[in-house]
C-alpha cells in the first residue's frame, strides 16, 4: 500500500490512499502494511512529533520508502504560519537515525523506537519572482543556504524504514 499521511486539507498525493486522522493515535491502519509514505507539511504542525514519527514507523513494512516534505526553517512560510509549532531542517531529521541518536546521546524517551535510514536530503529553490537559482552553481547555492533567507521554501527528506 502506499499511504499519503499529509495534512487532511491537501489534496491526496497521485497513486496514494489518503489517511487524514493524522493526530489520533494509534492509527487504523495495520501494522507493517505501508510499502511507501508521503507526508507533506504535516510534520511542522503535528503536537506530538515523535508519537507521530512512530505511528510512521509501526505501520510501514522493513524496507518501505517514507518521503517528509515541511517548509524549509529560513523561509517566510516556515516562520510566518501560527499554525506551525516546530521548524524542520536538515538536522531536524538525523534524530530518526540510530547513529545520530547513539552519537548525541538522545536515544531514550521513545527515540529508540524509531528506526530509520536515511537516503538523502533535497531542497526546492525560491522561484520567485523568476527562476534565478535555476543557473546558479552549487557553491553559490550553498552561501545563499547557508546566508540568506526565503531562497530555499522547502525540505525534502527520504528513509527506509529499518526494523
Amino acid at each position: 500500500m502506499k499511504l499519503d499521511v499529509s495534512l487532511p486539507h491537501l489534496d491526496q498525493a497521485e497513486g496514494y490512499q489518503k489517511y487524514s486522522d493524522i493526530e489520533n493515535y494509534p492509527w487504523k491502519i495495520e501494522t507493517n502494511s505501508v510499502d511507501e509514505l508521503i507526508s507533506v507539511y504535516a510534520i511542522q504542525r503535528v503536537k506530538d512529533i515523535l508519537r507521530y514519527y512512530q505511528e510512521v514507523h509501526r505501520v510501514c513494512k522493513p524496507g518501505a520508502i517514507v518521503r517528509f516534505i515541511a517548509p524549509y526553517f529560513t523561509h517566510e512560510r516556515a516562520c510566518c504560519d501560527p499554525n506551525h509549532i516546530r521548524y524542520i531542517g536538515e538536522m531536524s531529521f538525523h534524530y530518526l537515525t540510530p547513529d545520530f541518536r547513539k552519537l548525541n546521546k538522545v536515544n531514550t524517551g521513545g527515540w529508540e523506537t524509531v528506526n530509520f535510514q536515511l537516503r538523502g536530503i533535497n531542497f526546492t529553490w525560491e522561484t520567485q519572482p523568476y527562476n534565478q537559482w535555476d543557473n546558479k552553481s552549487d557553491e553559490a547555492k550553498l552561501y545563499a543556504k547557508m546566508h540568506y533567507w526565503n531562497v530555499i521554501t522547502d525540505i525534502l527528506a527520504e528513509f527506509e524504514v529499518v526494523k
